[in-house]
């Protein structure tokens, strides 16, 4: 695993390839404009993180907020689609009451990114993620 100076080198946008990636720079711009705008997600304290693997290729991340926040919720697949029913981990469940869903907040599958139309896992019956998704959702009373 890359560690020190060339995981930094690799984890950087190349910048040259940005005339044929207009959207996938504009998804990395959100990405780090949510990040920094987000007060539980620019709080960045690692004491408040919880992760999980859900397959070989894809995991999540859980962000505690504080009760007025309530939580954030990170899904990255990597692989081919995945189908995630039923839950197959407490983590991905919504926080207890008053906190008692799941809304969207961004996803790559969103057509201005580039893909097909935004679909998030939680809302309705099974969860499911579309091959290469990254989705970011809230916890909010219902």
């Amino acid at each position: 695993m890359p560690d020190g100076e060339r995981a930094l080198q690799l984890s950087q946008l190349n910048l040259t390839e940005r005339a044929g990636r207009k959207t996938c720079l504009q998804f990395h711009r959100t990405l780090l404009k949510v990040r920094r705008e987000d007060p539980v997600f620019a709080a960045q304290n690692a004491a408040d993180l919880r992760g999980v693997v859900l397959s070989d290729t894809a995991l999540a991340l859980r962000y505690l907020g504080p009760n007025q926040e309530g939580d954030r919720l990170i899904l990255l697949n990597l692989g081919r689609e995945l189908q995630l029913s039923p839950c197959p981990h407490p983590l991905l469940a919504p926080p207890p009451p008053p906190r008692q869903h799941w809304v969207p907040m961004l996803s790559s599958e969103e057509v201005r990114f580039g893909g097909s139309g935004a679909t998030y896992p939680g809302m309705e019956g099974d969860w499911r993620l579309s091959d290469s998704t990254a989705v970011v959702m809230k916890s909010v009373t219902a």
